[in-house]
């Protein structure tokens, strides 16, 4: 019962990375494409004014932006899925042997203690999951570490109000 969903994540989350990696390419090659024709348009001379059309400084600083934000979320979303995976690797030895025990035996019996205390384990991994997805948000996005510094007591955040701590 836990392998499927652990098989799912991993085979969606390799789908995921694999799909920014090849907009990350064809992006690498629009902005190829882009440059050998402005140095083109160079040689030949000023372009003529658009209406409207081309980009501008800013537009192209707007697409750098939103690309380096798009790496970043896809780091936390492999970040978060390889520390649950770990995590809940714990639960998987714990029900395949339960499932293994159930069918070579006839039902009864206590745990030995070493599965004992992997369920511990799992226990303690299972609260760190929960903790660190907040750590790798914080780490990772300068957004939220924003959103967060600026939810905290002025005096948390060493007397200013738009001081940055981190």
């Amino acid at each position: 019962m836990v392998i499927i969903p652990f098989i799912s994540l991993v085979v969606l989350n390799w789908r995921i990375h694999m799909a920014i990696k090849r907009r990350e390419a064809f992006r690498a090659t629009l902005s190829a494409s882009n440059n050998a024709n402005a140095s083109r348009t160079q040689k030949a001379g000023p372009p003529p004014p658009q209406a409207g059309g081309g980009l501008t400084k800013t537009d192209a600083n707007d697409q750098k932006g939103s690309k380096e934000r798009e790496v970043t979320i896809s780091q936390i979303l492999v970040l978060i899925v390889i520390i649950f995976l770990v995590c809940q690797s714990f639960k998987v030895v714990v029900v395949g042997y339960e499932v293994f025990s159930h069918f070579n035996s006839d039902g009864g019996g206590n745990f030995p203690f070493w599965i004992e205390v992997v369920i511990n384990l799992n226990h303690v991994a299972l609260a760190t999951n929960a903790a660190m997805n907040i750590a790798v948000y914080i780490c990772k996005d300068t957004k939220f570490r924003k959103a967060c510094i600026e939810m905290l007591p002025v005096w948390m955040r060493g007397g200013t109000r738009n001081k940055i701590c981190m």
